[in-house]
């Protein structure tokens, strides 16, 4: 467009996609929470908040979108869901100019929480084992594999280990009883 002899052009852009990797916590039977931290770049005008989608695995990649928030949050709790079915989670930014480019998460599956202790161990196969730590924080099958063991020591109480996962810059103390 030209307004007075200037050549005006809108340069707004959609944002960057949000920060990854999406965190899931708070994990239930049926519901988990998602956090993301904001793009990098905002594409030139402000973000207005951020569209939750979800699919089920295996069943053609369908999206749903099932939240919205505003630009001051970077968390969403994800309910109804179904317990033992696999999802997979995306976030957009959005600002005036669009949606940007999802951020997706790895395949996530709720389940009831095993307990109330720190941490609990429950495995079907070598492959299938599940951490569950407290907060509902859940580490699943070569996640745990890959986790170094930094330190260990006891007391007359109980044994502890310091284990360190490179791939998610994630620092534990389990306590064994």
């Amino acid at each position: 467009m030209v307004v007075n002899g200037v050549c005006v052009c809108d340069c707004t852009d959609v944002p960057y996609r949000p920060v990854g990797p999406i965190i899931v916590s708070k994990v239930s039977a049926h519901s988990l929470e998602l956090e993301w931290r904001p793009p990098l770049g905002e594409g030139g005008s402000p973000v207005l908040g951020y569209v939750v989608e979800m699919t089920e695995s295996g069943t053609g990649g369908q999206w749903v979108k099932v939240g919205y928030v505003s630009n001051r949050e970077t968390k969403f709790t994800v309910a109804g869901l179904a317990e033992g079915a696999s999802y997979f989670f995306r976030v957009f930014a959005e600002n005036r100019a669009g949606l940007s480019r999802p951020l997706q998460s790895d395949c996530v599956t709720p389940s009831q929480p095993l307990g109330t202790s720190n941490s609990m161990f429950r495995s079907a196969t070598s492959s299938d084992i599940f951490v569950e730590l407290g907060l509902g924080l859940m580490l699943i099958g070569s996640t745990f594999w890959s986790c170094q063991i930094i330190s260990s020591w006891s007391t007359v109480f109980a044994q502890f280990n310091l284990y360190f996962w490179p791939s998610l810059n994630l620092l534990i103390i389990f306590k064994w009883d």
